[in-house]
């Protein structure tokens, strides 16, 4: 549409000379007066239409350039700038805006990444529990609303990972200290974290059991026929998971133990992106079970027997 009104403007300023001519070629009498001004006006008005038009193409010459390196998102001064200066012209203003607000959307890209790799240095230092010294100097942003907007979001970040550290700090003193054997994984049962009573109970240090799933210590119950009242009571190990997920507060189940032997064990948990367990040994008086018979549960096909109560070996 701008080249079509471009073309219909030049052919205005041309009609006059070609009227001039006609009438001429008609042998009209034209003063010459008034054919020099009519042509030198005609002609002043083509050039200074094609000065018009040498700065749009100019122009529209930059606009693509910044427009190419937009889309690539290459706001780099090598790209987007250093073009804009080789075909300088100073003195148009909209060549001074373009070349404004492309310096400025540089220079702003270069603020945001710096911005970012202090705040991720900054992070990395918190997750090492390293101390940790800044300034708002640090952080080159020109608007005084988004240097204040990131150091309060920095400090209320700061301030949460350093509260969250404390409590894993308080948890893990709970977990390392506590008689119980507590056991964390992974939604998918893969060993994160154990402490010393787990240790003990299962006869294997942390190192050994570590990224193995917790569903490989299990061992389904060798209940004897006679004891088929059992059966609904010490699970398989995967149906003790199931019933815990399912709101069961407490499950009973077997798991084979580093000692070579089977150990009866009482199972609470509590399910999400890390799962804790709370394991405890039991034994017939703990587990209350309303059965009849000797002091030791027999295990088909093993050598080895469960004592109720049985004493743990230490590692």
């Amino acid at each position: 549409m701008l080249n079509f009104t471009r073309l219909i403007v030049i052919v205005i300023l041309l009609i006059p000379p070609f009227g001039l001519g006609i009438l001429s070629l008609t042998d009209i009498p034209v003063p010459m007066p008034l054919l020099v001004v009519t042509l030198g006006s005609s002609l002043l008005s083509v050039i200074l239409w094609g000065m018009l038009s040498a700065r749009y193409s100019k122009l529209f010459q930059l606009a693509g350039i910044i427009n190419k390196a937009l889309e690539r998102d290459k706001e780099q001064h090598d790209v987007l700038v250093e073009p804009l200066l080789a075909g300088a012209m100073p003195d148009d203003i909209v060549y001074q805006a373009l070349e404004e607000l492309a310096t400025r959307l540089c220079d702003r890209r270069r603020q945001i990444k710096d911005s970012l790799d202090k705040i991720s240095g900054i992070l990395i230092t918190l997750s090492q529990y390293r101390p940790l010294e800044f300034s708002a100097d640090e952080f080159d942003l020109p608007d005084q609303d988004d240097r204040t907007l990131l150091l309060g979001s920095l400090c209320q970040l700061i301030t949460a990972m350093q509260q969250s550290k404390q409590r894993g700090d308080v948890f893990a003193n709970v977990l390392r200290e506590s008689p119980i054997a507590m056991l964390i994984t992974d939604a998918e049962y893969k060993i994160r974290s154990l402490n010393p009573a787990a240790e003990k109970l299962f006869g294997y240090k942390l190192h050994r059991l570590m990224h193995h799933s917790f569903t490989e210590l299990f061992i389904d119950p060798p209940i004897k026929e006679h004891q088929s009242h059992l059966r609904q009571i010490v699970l398989p190990g995967k149906v003790a998971l199931e019933a815990l997920q399912n709101g069961k507060q407490e499950v009973f189940t077997t798991i084979s133990t580093g000692y070579g032997k089977i150990q009866l064990i009482g199972l609470r948990a509590s399910f999400g992106a890390n799962c804790l367990f709370v394991i405890r040994e039991r034994s017939k008086d703990k587990v209350q079970l309303e059965i009849s018979g000797p002091e030791t549960l027999h295990l088909d096909g093993m050598a080895v027997t469960i004592p109720i109560p049985a004493p743990m070996l230490s590692t």
